[in-house]
């Protein structure tokens, strides 16, 4: 290569290039983009955490007592839609569920039981056995309408009544309005009651059947329903 020849000049880079208008007004316009996409940025972080602080009443989140008792009433009614399908607690005062029989079986079990006169019109039925010797069992049957589940109770009523029957002392703890029937035999404390469609006997240990029994007046949708003066005499 001769001095007079040249070696060839590379582009320019481009922050080497002349400050022409056109590419300073674009560079400009991209400035004000980027400044006005943080500042949506920003006032969508401020929404975000606006929402996340007031609930949907327009009030900031609290555990006041109104709070309390409407997270109360929910859970409430998640347990009453689960109990429509599987009506049966896990368990009864400390005895865990040990067995449990449903579908068709239990329905003919139920009606061996109570005779099948006292079975017409049921819909479905469960058997559950509860610790490990069995020592609390409960029968719930549910009947096609809530008409036949009030028959049902009155003619297992009537049959006790009657006698003819290894159960003694029949008596109503409950509130007037909704029976809770009580009675003795085979060594244990027997419960039934009615709930909606569905017919519960509870049979367990006397040390632990209030317990029990309060435990399946709360899962069964009825509440605490036995009179002051039964629990008295339990507490006794």
């Amino acid at each position: 290569m001769t001095e007079q020849e040249h070696e060839p000049q590379l582009p320019a880079e481009p922050d080497q290039l002349p400050d022409d208008p056109e590419r300073l007004a674009r560079k400009k316009r991209g400035e004000k983009l980027s400044r006005w996409a943080l500042a949506i940025v920003v006032v969508l972080s401020v929404i975000t955490l606006a929402a996340r602080t007031f609930d949907s009443d327009g009030g900031v989140f609290d555990f006041s007592d109104e709070k309390a008792e409407r997270a109360a009433a929910e859970a409430a009614e998640a347990a009453a839609e689960a109990a429509v399908l599987n009506p049966v607690p896990e368990s009864l005062a400390g005895f865990g569920l040990f067995h449990e029989v449903t579908g068709p079986q239990a329905v003919t079990e139920v009606e061996q039981l109570h005779g099948k006169a006292l079975g017409a019109g049921l819909d479905s039925a469960w058997i559950a056995k509860y610790g490990q010797q069995g020592e609390a069992t409960l029968w719930i049957s549910r009947s096609n309408r809530e008409e036949d589940a009030v028959e049902m109770l009155d003619r297992m009523t009537v049959l006790i009544e009657d006698g003819g029957t290894p159960f003694t002392g029949l008596e109503d703890i409950g509130e007037d309005a909704a029976p809770v029937y009580q009675l003795d035999g085979m060594g244990q404390r027997h419960y039934y009651f009615r709930s909606g469609k569905d017919l519960y006997w509870l049979a367990a240990p006397p040390a632990q059947a209030e317990a029990a029994l309060q435990e399946l007046l709360t899962s069964s949708g009825r509440g605490s329903a036995v009179s002051e003066s039964s629990q008295l005499e339990e507490a006794a």
